[in-house]
């Protein structure tokens, strides 16, 4: 019901007295246009497998985002975190591919991070997802 939005955190590098990217984090409205924190809708998305589908709005608002803000500000990183359940989803890895190479630029400024929560519930995904080349 296109109820997903992304909101952008600034990561401080302290070293570099400097933002090093934004990560980007998924929020639900509810009926009401209240955001829904992600503790009442990922553990519900994992289980269902509803999450493949959250990750790919995630990976395509933040890439359509980063193309509109390094307009701005040509050095803009985005971190994107992503199930081990989605990385090994082969449909998902083909968006992924596709998305990269539809603009180098751009794809060489996204950070894809796999959850805690992923890679400590499901190892042998996790090691399977250590091997994908993207492009």
């Amino acid at each position: 019901n296109h109820r997903f939005i992304l909101h952008y955190q600034p990561i401080y590098d302290i070293a570099k007295e400097t933002i090093s990217h934004h990560e980007a984090l998924v929020r639900m409205l509810d009926d009401d246009g209240q955001t829904v924190a992600p503790i009442n809708f990922i553990p519900i998305a994992e289980q269902t497998g509803y999450i493949v589908d959250i990750d790919r709005f995630v990976v395509t608002q933040a890439m359509s985002d980063l193309r509109s803000l390094s307009q701005e500000d040509p050095d803009v990183h985005i971190a994107v975190n992503l199930c081990s359940k989605t990385l090994a989803n082969s449909e998902f890895i083909e968006l992924l591919k596709e998305l990269c190479c539809d603009d180098k630029n751009i794809s060489s400024r996204v950070i894809f991070e796999l959850t805690e929560t992923a890679a400590v519930d499901d190892v042998q995904i996790t090691k399977i997802v250590e091997n994908i080349e993207i492009g």
